[in-house]
């Protein structure tokens, strides 16, 4: 189930526009209604990269690992405000990151990136990573790639 633009989901989540589809969902840009009209981030986890797994099993590792996600407090990682299901469809609300990925910066670049920005932008990744796995129980990523890291224009950092 796609998103439609003006789609409110949970008489609280207006659909503004989609950011970027891929394989495992979608992401939209949102605003919160019950939160003074502030943008949000929504993520789908579509149906196809749960096919093959028990519902009930699925539901419940997604309502595990957001209760997890939610209390992660770190610069790097972008907050997760709510998570909800509609329809079988399970999403995932976040603080909204402006900005581009690091896929798109070397993209659209003609010539090599900083070393110094590239070291500080490895510097905080790795904090990240050594935030997540001091997490009881850890926590792994498992897609780091340079097109779902994005660094925030308004502060230059990396999320």
């Amino acid at each position: 189930m796609s998103l439609a633009p003006d789609q409110v989901l949970q008489d609280r989540y207006r659909v503004v526009r989609i950011i970027k589809s891929g394989g495992m969902g979608s992401v939209y840009e949102a605003i919160d209604g019950k939160l003074a009209d502030s943008p949000c981030a929504i993520k789908e986890i579509l149906d196809e990269a749960k096919s093959g797994q028990d519902a009930d099993y699925i539901q419940a590792r997604f309502y595990e690992e957001m209760k997890a996600l939610s209390g992660l407090d770190h610069p790097a990682i972008p907050k997760v405000r709510d998570y909800l299901t509609l329809n079988s469809n399970v999403y995932i609300v976040m603080d909204l990151i402006q900005g581009k990925s690091l896929l798109e910066e070397v993209m659209e670049s003609a010539q090599p990136l900083d070393p110094e920005l590239v070291a500080q932008d490895m510097l905080q990744l790795l904090d990240a990573l050594i935030y997540l796995h001091s997490q009881e129980p850890p926590i792994v990523h498992r897609d780091i790639k340079p097109a779902n890291i994005l660094r925030d224009r308004r502060t230059g950092l990396i999320k």
